[in-house]
């Protein structure tokens, strides 16, 4: 098992107000495109982005 699958998954949070999101994985902050109107579509794509980068978590 290598460490990527031992990996945390990204944190997400999106501004209610603005409906911008953003996400922390491997200690960096990165901005979502767009405007998201609910967390759960928000956390989709930051973890589509992270697999990009090599996360295999679920």
């Amino acid at each position: 098992m290598s460490i990527e699958e031992n990996e945390p998954p990204p944190t997400v949070r999106i501004d209610q107000k603005t409906g911008k999101a953003e996400y922390t994985f491997r200690g960096q902050v990165y901005q979502l495109p767009g405007r998201f109107t609910g967390w759960a579509e928000a956390r989709k794509m930051a973890y589509e982005q992270c697999r990009q980068m090599g996360w295999r978590g679920q």
